[in-house]
């Protein structure tokens, strides 16, 4: 009787008291004991709301059932098809709500729907994965801050891969310990062009300039990231550095000088195809036939070897005396040691090497 004569009473009403009836009848669908024909007039009356041409009516429906599991699933979807405004406040809390839905809302929804969905309690890892890789920019930062969101390691990588120009997007991603050796590196190039961009602002650099200070400070980066992790993660990194490119002659002797001989090593065995303990044991000994042969066998430059040659015969002397050195020192004496007993020639692919460690 009280339902029939709401539905009596909310054909004319004012706007405003229509919303706050609204809101009292959800909750009491909600919260109060019903009869089984008396919750079936409730839904019913609910229903009838849906078609009211006052989106403050309908927004008050949706924010008293957004939360509730108890909620008629089918006033909960067409409340998430709504205006952009019911419609996101529905997506961002409903509990009724399926992944399939909600990856839907990922891959073709409206911005805000996207964000909503983004903004959820501990959405699935699935969903996560659908807005990494479809939502827009806002939604994928919203991810990224959401605490309660899981994201799995391809997520974190296909986000730096779309996003990582973005300096808020770099920013989250970068602070995260649990990221893919590749993605860092990725990461670190696209802080090293952003760096670069921005000196070039700033200082009037010329684009020859700075796409060497790009490249310098992302080898630097590099290098120094990849003297932090483990051996498996250190096959990843070199793989990548193969895969995109940038695993070259002058890459790989800036490393030596900075110290990296263990990023030196996987990178020679990737080069060529054999065991790392086999290239380590060859870079340890005074072998320089041995250490010709997989130089020539990883097909770097021969033009360079003996530059190679040297830099790591004077990493083995130097670790070896019995000279106190502060290690802090070691690469400065290794590139010196370098540049000093290089005699150029008419090879200008060395000396454009060298240049770099000048």
């Amino acid at each position: 009787m009280i339902i029939e004569r709401f539905l009596t009473w909310f054909d004319t009403a004012p706007q405003a008291e229509k919303a706050a009836a609204t809101s009292a009848l959800a909750r009491a669908y909600l919260l109060s004991p019903m009869e089984e024909e008396e919750a079936g007039l409730a839904e019913a009356a609910m229903t009838v709301v849906l078609d009211d041409e006052c989106p403050e009516v309908r927004m008050a429906l949706a924010e008293a059932l957004a939360d509730h599991d108890q909620a008629p699933r089918h006033i909960i979807m067409a409340l998430a098809s709504d205006n952009i405004a019911i419609s996101s406040l529905v997506l961002s809390r409903s509990p009724l709500l399926l992944d399939a839905e909600l990856i839907d809302i990922a891959m073709t929804g409206a911005c805000e729907q996207q964000f909503a969905v983004a903004s959820r309690y501990m959405p699935s890892l699935a969903v996560c994965d659908a807005i990494a890789t479809h939502s827009q920019l806002r939604a994928c930062t919203e991810l990224l801050c959401n605490e309660t969101a899981e994201l799995s390691l391809v997520a974190l990588d296909t986000l730096a891969g779309r996003f990582g120009d973005n300096p808020d997007i770099r920013g989250l991603l970068i602070r995260r310990p649990d990221l893919l050796p590749r993605t860092r590196v990725l990461l670190l190039e696209k802080l090293s062009v952003a760096y670069g961009e921005e000196a070039e602002r700033s200082e009037g650099m010329s684009p020859v300039r700075k796409e060497q200070l790009i490249r310098e400070t992302c080898e630097k980066a590099t290098i120094t990231y990849a003297a932090q992790v483990h051996e498996e993660d250190l096959r990843e990194i070199v793989e990548t550095l193969v895969n995109s490119g940038r695993m070259n002659a002058a890459f790989l002797l800036r490393a030596i000088c900075m110290g990296n001989i263990a990023l030196f090593a996987a990178a020679l065995a990737h080069l060529a195809d054999m065991p790392i303990p086999r290239v380590e044991a060859v870079l340890a000994e005074s072998r320089t036939g041995a250490f010709r042969a997989l130089y020539s066998r990883a097909e770097l430059p021969l033009s360079a070897f003996s530059v190679f040659s040297t830099a790591i015969e004077t990493w083995r002397t130097l670790l070896a005396g019995h000279d106190e050195v502060d290690p802090a020192r070691l690469p400065y004496l290794v590139t010196r040691e370098v540049l000093k007993t290089y005699h150029p020639d008419s090879d200008g692919q060395v000396d454009a090497l060298l240049v770099l460690l000048r």
